[in-house]
């Protein structure tokens, strides 16, 4: 029902970077739902929305959040590259400095390729705020990703004043 509807958007406002990014998301969910068969099937056509967000507008911060993530977490026969999907996430963040999701998305991306200072910073400005915008969930997952991180760095400074 979802996808149709976001079908719908898209052709009645084709020029909509927002219509395209709601498309892309029914369909990434749809591609969720196949596992990771059927998600591998569904991954040019998904690339192929980001890439038409992003043209209609380059600074979707949404959309290169979600291009970075997928560059992060799909291996690299399929398309991924860690590194880059790191620069995607610090554009997006650059963008909207305020989203305590792409700061952890971020803090984990920088985890995943042993930047482990960068993994605590980043993911210490997420909790923070995820506590100002009173999201006890995303504070919860924010605390879990440092408290695990903490355990398997040893150069990370151990508390910072925002964990209380």
């Amino acid at each position: 029902m979802a996808a149709e509807h976001a079908d719908r958007a898209v052709e009645l406002l084709p020029d909509n970077p927002e219509a395209h990014f709601v498309r892309f998301g029914a369909r990434g969910r749809l591609a969720q739902l196949d596992g990771i068969a059927g998600a591998a099937l569904h991954l040019r056509s998904l690339n192929r929305e980001l890439d038409e967000v992003l043209r209609l507008d380059p600074n979707h911060a949404d959309a290169l959040a979600a291009r970075g993530g997928m560059l992060v977490k799909l291996p690299r026969l399929l398309g991924g590259d860690s590194n880059e999907g790191i620069r995607y996430l610090e554009k997006a963040v650059s963008l909207d400095p305020g989203g305590p999701g792409k700061r952890l998305e971020l803090a984990e991306a920088y985890k995943s390729v042993d930047r482990d200072n960068d993994a605590m910073r980043s993911a210490r400005q997420a909790l923070a705020l995820a506590r100002k915008e009173g999201d006890q969930s995303k504070a919860s997952e924010c605390q879990e990703f440092i408290s695990e991180l903490q355990k398997s760095c040893a150069n990370c400074p151990t508390k910072s004043a925002d964990e209380g």
